[in-house]
């Protein structure tokens, strides 16, 4: 008999639950960070690049990087070119051009389209990192944030070493219980000196606790819900962590077959209070 499709929610009070996802909001205004493989056509496919090469000024040790690390990847139209500029930026080509590809070969193998192509790089000018400023940041002091950045002042610029920084700040935010946590960082940039100065303003967003715990879909084995249900109580009220949540989801699904266990996913859902955050565990 199959265990029939659930959505259950427990927690401190009734409240209208809302399951809308919510998480940190990272705004990026001076750099994208988006994967450079993701399309925003559901029907377009794929290709594999077989081979890649870059034309321009650019040195020859950055060259064979930048072609051994994507070379025989598979990416979207368009998704190529902005891999290629991430790379510049991570060298320090804060304004380097990258033209759009061209392919110079095509072939089909097993369905799959292997792609040669050509791109066309005008790297510009070395840019240097200057200063890191926290603004709107008072729940942990300034130097602690500014480690959270792995990349010095007077370094090379580095945009994978700020993106890196952004998301250990997020890390660190909701480990204390800021799940609405935000950052968005700005570019002031010196063309006389090559320098790139980045403000990053924090939006704390108050901290949370864990409220309702909402279930979703079928349980692994008969019981399952309820045993989640009933544990739950332990954890509504306290202060919204991760690591807490993760901790109680392992002790709580210590004995399921672990094809089960891998099958869960969880995410975080608003409640109309600001300072509670549901969570939905979804059982696929």
């Amino acid at each position: 008999m199959q265990v029939p499709r659930l959505t259950r929610t427990t927690g401190l009070s009734a409240k209208k639950i809302m399951h809308t996802a919510v998480g940190v909001a990272i705004l990026f205004g001076v750099m994208s960070t988006a994967i450079a493989q993701d399309s925003d056509n559901p029907d377009e496919v794929p290709v594999q690049l077989r081979t890649l090469t870059l034309n321009g000024n650019l040195p020859d040790a950055l060259r064979q990087q930048i072609v051994s690390s994507l070379q025989g990847g598979e990416f979207y139209t368009g998704g190529l070119q902005e891999r290629v500029r991430q790379k510049m930026r991570d060298a320090g080509y804060y304004e380097a051009r990258v033209l759009d590809p061209e392919q110079t070969d095509v072939k089909q193998q097993e369905g799959i389209e292997i792609v040669d192509v050509s791109v066309r790089v005008v790297p510009g000018d070395l840019y240097k990192l200057g200063e890191i400023k926290i603004t709107g940041a008072s729940a942990f002091p300034s130097d602690q944030l500014r480690k959270q950045f792995p990349v010095e002042s007077g370094s090379l610029f580095n945009e994978a070493a700020v993106s890196k920084g952004l998301d250990q700040l997020k890390t660190l935010y909701q480990s204390q219980g800021y799940v609405n946590f935000g950052a968005i960082p700005r570019g002031d940039v010196d063309e006389e000196h090559h320098i790139v100065n980045l403000t990053i303003e924090i939006d704390e967003g108050g901290l949370v606790n864990f409220g309702h715990l909402i279930l979703d879909g079928v349980e692994p084995r008969a019981g399952a819900a309820k045993s989640l249900t009933d544990s739950w109580k332990d954890l509504a009220g306290k202060r919204y962590s991760p690591e807490l949540l993760k901790q109680w989801l392992a002790a709580n699904t210590s004995d399921w077959p672990k094809d089960a266990i891998d099958q869960i996913r969880t995410e975080n859902s608003p409640d109309p209070d600001p300072h509670v955050v549901n969570v939905v565990v979804h059982f696929q």
